[in-house]
């Protein structure tokens, strides 16, 4: 089942984020194997289409995309709503595909085949309508990612939803996503494909 934990809407939009500090989720050990394993999903699906473009939507600092980018060639950018990532992305190197945008309300961003969302969903006030919006602007294939350890009493107090049993999986059929992987373990890990017409 799946559990809502805010009674006012708090969207961690542009607004909440602005004075933020600057995570570094690649190099947490809590973090970092999450951050992996979703790469070795990306690296799947890049074997049958070699040429399909990615976006990490919520990309923290770019430690991710800083991974992938060492592994394959495919044209890769991010974008993030807190100003202290996309800052210190821009230091590490990723001045030219890190972009501070608040890409929940923006109808004019740059879409590609591959979306990687991890550790976002559970932040949005309406998840439903943001993965939504990914199916209706044409991407392929999202790769996300979210806790599987919280409970409706027990969970970061910033996170605006639970995801229990196989409810994260049930947003993405509802929504009109082919889920192909849902794994779990300490997080959960989808990859869902657009549905064939």
């Amino acid at each position: 089942m799946r559990h809502k934990t805010f009674d006012k809407p708090h969207s961690h939009d542009a607004e909440w984020y602005k004075d933020r500090e600057a995570v570094d989720h690649i190099n947490q050990s809590n973090h970092r194997p999450r951050l992996l394993q979703v790469q070795d999903y990306l690296i799947e699906l890049l074997d049958k289409h070699p040429n399909y473009t990615i976006c990490d939507f919520g990309c923290g600092n770019a430690g991710l995309i800083r991974e992938i980018q060492s592994k394959v060639s495919n044209k890769i950018w991010g974008y993030d709503l807190c100003p202290a990532n996309v800052k210190d992305a821009h230091s590490k190197g990723n001045e030219n595909n890190v972009f501070y945008t608040d890409f929940i309300n923006d109808n004019n961003l740059e879409y590609p085949d591959i979306v990687i969302c991890t550790e976002v969903l559970e932040h949005l006030v309406d998840p439903d309508a943001f993965i939504t919006k990914l199916l209706n602007n044409g991407v392929k294939y999202i790769i996300a990612s979210s806790p599987n350890y919280e409970t409706p009493t027990n969970h970061e107090p910033y996170h605006l939803w639970v995801f229990n049993g196989d409810s994260y999986k049930e947003m993405f059929i509802d929504t009109g996503w082919d889920v192909i992987t849902h794994h779990k373990a300490d997080f959960q890990y989808i990859v869902a494909k657009r549905p064939k017409k």
